[in-house]
């Protein structure tokens, strides 16, 4: 098979450069040695917030009490935080790949 573009990473950089080659009328070749999305999407910025989204929430429950609401004893499922940070990731890769797929880099 031929391309006329390879675009090396599918990153927040690469996979939208290859949609817009691809849109222009390119033969398109995006070549991801892992998950598309890339670091910030995958392992960095996106799980971390909603790691630290979580991490706020405790916060605040904690401060309810400042605020004039009592609430029982609080505590962290880290099992549950985690599967949520997971469910978040997995959202926005599916979306990433729907991208993908629509413009028929799949």
């Amino acid at each position: 098979m031929s391309y006329q573009v390879v675009v090396i990473g599918g990153g927040p950089g690469g996979y939208v450069a290859a949609i817009r080659a691809a849109q222009m009328g390119a033969k398109v070749a995006l070549v991801e040695k892992d998950e598309v999305g890339g670091t910030c999407l995958n392992w960095g910025c996106i799980p971390t917030k909603a790691l630290v989204a979580g991490a706020e929430t405790l916060h605040k429950v904690r401060r309810a009490e400042e605020f004039g609401i009592r609430v029982g004893e609080v505590s962290i499922n880290y099992a549950r935080l985690v599967e949520r940070k997971d469910a978040v990731v997995g959202k926005m890769v599916t979306g990433v790949l729907y991208l993908l797929k629509k413009t028929k880099l799949n």
